[in-house]
């Protein structure tokens, strides 16, 4: 799935003034790149990560997805279901459920998830022992990946990523990070981050700085 950004606006009211958080921001993201976005904490990435995922909605401009525009909220909905996954800072895993419980949290009536589709993802991020644990008894690093399963279990074509790695210590991050990469590799990957020492290099960067995208790179 190919996304462009054209002309994106993003602003609040703040009491009597009004917030200006994005301003004529423009960019496309082509299927199957990996693309982090960078920047000082209050500087719009993650509202910006938001925007693109369709989980807020934005003021001014427009936003393509292969072309198509979705201008309703049902669009908007079904689009979050079928096409894209989310991995968030916090792991968000229900606690009184089993891990493979949580992950078929992301099924609904008509699609059932199979026991093997969860066992081969729990495979992948290395925590099939894992299957039947409850999330108090997992480490940070579990936790997330047992997040990162739910959010890839329906292969979607896009994965957003809001600072997955920022509660972890450095080498967890490294590991969790490299597992989004080869995820990558059949998935267009978009993450917020304020670590760079994670990345491997071949990323492409969107440096935000007040408003705007100061860097591409």
């Amino acid at each position: 799935m190919n996304i462009s950004v054209k002309n994106l606006c993003l602003s609040y009211k703040d009491g009597l003034k009004e917030r200006v958080i994005l301003e004529n921001t423009n960019v496309d993201i082509p299927e199957g790149s990996c693309n982090i976005i960078v920047g000082p904490s209050g500087c719009g990435k993650s509202s910006f990560l938001y925007v693109l995922s369709t989980l807020r909605n934005y003021n001014g401009g427009k936003i393509l997805y292969d072309d198509v525009e979705l201008n309703s909220g049902k669009l908007k909905t079904q689009m979050r279901y079928k096409n894209f996954g989310f991995i968030f800072q916090q792991h968000y895993l229900i606690p009184y459920l089993t891990v493979e419980e949580n992950i078929r949290m992301s099924q609904n009536k008509k699609e059932k998830i199979s026991k093997r589709s969860i066992d081969e993802i729990l495979e992948k991020l290395n925590i099939a022992h894992l299957a039947n644990s409850m999330p108090y008894k997992l480490s940070g690093g579990e936790k997330q990946r047992v997040a990162i399963a739910r959010a890839l279990i329906k292969k979607p074509e896009v994965i957003f990523a809001d600072e997955p790695t920022a509660s972890l210590d450095k080498d967890t991050a490294i590991d969790i990070y490299n597992m989004l990469r080869k995820v990558n590799e059949k998935s267009t990957l978009i993450m917020a981050t304020h670590d760079t020492s994670i990345l491997i290099g071949d990323e492409r960067k969107m440096v935000f700085d007040n408003k705007h995208i100061l860097a591409d790179m």
